[in-house]
């Protein structure tokens, strides 16, 4: 027979199995998981429920020694081994448990700061990063390019060696890449020249206003005439029948821009008669 041939040069056989039985001719040696659903030959791979009784299974007429059996309730790797003799051939088998009881955890980041003032004001990417027992397998990513809101946020997922997956949401955050409206009016007077504006339709506030006046008797110049957060301002001391050219430039908190040109020339105001004046026609 196969079996006797072998007993005078063999005498021990180790295997490493994951989730299989050491097979040697008719010989077998199965490693055996009992959970909450029952018994069955341990399977390859990770348990994410409690392995309530590890135990080996063989083919009759074996003699076993030194066989690993436990309970696995906790998040475990552990080696274990079972030798099984049949006559003067002795078989190991070895096991790897594996079991995950705890979930993963994850967070997300995003790939800047802000871009102004708390604000993110052009798309923004997220990675999410998970943390595991078994490790993380992978992990999703996200980009936020709107809508402009003031408490944005994304949400991603990350998977462990166990199969297991946890979906984390970033912390909320302020979105406009939207730039203010703005509307712009200028009016001449005598050597004065009166600008106004209104903004709007932004999610963003308005940080400021500033203004620039270009012209005079150097065209090419440009002055700030105007820096803060009003409406309107009047501008003096211009040269009447000199054409001037004003940029209203409006910057919500966010970053962004938005600007706007009048043209407006300054002139004399023509005089008229004071109230209640008497007029006499000549002769």
């Amino acid at each position: 027979m196969r079996r006797l041939a072998l007993v005078g040069v063999l005498v021990a056989v180790a295997v490493t199995l994951m989730g299989a039985s050491v097979a040697w001719g008719a010989d077998t040696i199965t490693p055996m998981c009992t959970t909450a659903q029952g018994t069955q030959p341990c399977a390859a791979g990770w348990y994410t429920a409690p392995i309530l009784q590890l135990s080996w299974d063989w083919t009759a007429g074996g003699t076993p020694s030194n066989c690993n059996e436990s309970s696995y309730q906790t998040d475990s790797v552990a080696p274990v081994s079972c030798t099984v003799s049949w006559g003067q051939v002795g078989f190991t088998a070895f096991y790897t448990v594996q079991v995950e009881i705890s979930s993963p955890t994850a967070t997300a980041t995003p790939s800047r700061p802000p871009d102004s003032n708390g604000w993110y004001n052009a798309p923004v990417s997220f990675a999410f990063q998970g943390s595991s027992f078994s490790h993380i397998a992978s992990c999703t990513s996200a980009t936020y390019s709107g809508p402009a809101i003031t408490n944005a946020t994304v949400a991603g997922t990350c998977t462990d060696n166990a199969g297991k997956s946890v979906t984390v949401t970033s912390a909320p955050f302020a979105y406009d890449a939207t730039p203010p409206t703005l509307t712009a009016t200028a009016t001449a007077g005598d050597q004065t020249v009166a600008v106004s504006w209104q903004t709007g339709g932004d999610m963003a506030p308005i940080a400021s206003i500033q203004v620039t006046r270009s012209g005079g008797t150097k065209a090419a110049d440009v002055a700030t005439v105007y820096n803060g957060d009003g409406t309107g301002f009047e501008d003096r001391h211009l040269k009447n029948g000199v054409r001037y050219t004003y940029a209203i430039t409006a910057r919500d908190l966010a970053g962004n821009v938005a600007t706007q040109t009048v043209k407006v020339t300054p002139d004399a105001r023509l005089l008229g008669p004071a109230r209640n004046a008497h007029v006499t026609a000549p002769p």
